[in-house]
């Protein structure tokens, strides 16, 4: 039963939380890459996104995306509504894969994505102070 409720987790984080967030940072990410690596990230994310004008994308997806990404959260904010972490009183697999999708963000882009106000804001800023911090030392943009 855990492995059925973890593949749900890692496919909701997958198909709707990093669609939802990956146009808001993409000009971030591209300009933050290697150079060896920008025309990878071109070609491919271009065609993804149907443009390689990232810039645009992003600026796009920032005016209108945002509230689609929170509304994304949605199933996560109705749990830390009501507990600590996605799991219960400790942290473990969901809490786990979707803070994965807000390093990559963290780490790519200095946009904020959530509201201070938001639960899911609140867990992730106790994700990022779990062992000592280390989510918060890693290098952010």
């Amino acid at each position: 039963m855990a492995r059925a409720y973890a593949l749900f987790v890692n496919g909701w984080v997958d198909t709707q939380v990093h669609a939802a967030l990956a146009p808001l940072v993409i000009g971030d990410l591209y300009d933050r890459v290697r150079p060896v690596d920008q025309a990878y990230i071109r070609e491919s994310r271009g065609k993804r996104f149907g443009s390689s004008d990232f810039a645009a994308v992003q600026a796009a997806a920032r005016d209108k995306g945002v509230p689609a990404f929170r509304a994304v959260l949605e199933p996560a904010r109705r749990m830390l509504k009501e507990q600590k972490f996605l799991a219960g009183e400790v942290p473990a697999y969901p809490d786990y894969t979707l803070m994965g999708a807000f390093m990559w963000a963290r780490i790519v882009s200095p946009f904020e994505l959530l509201a201070a106000d938001d639960p899911v804001h609140a867990w992730r800023e106790r994700m990022l102070d779990l062992y000592g911090g280390l989510g918060r030392k890693a290098k952010a943009a």
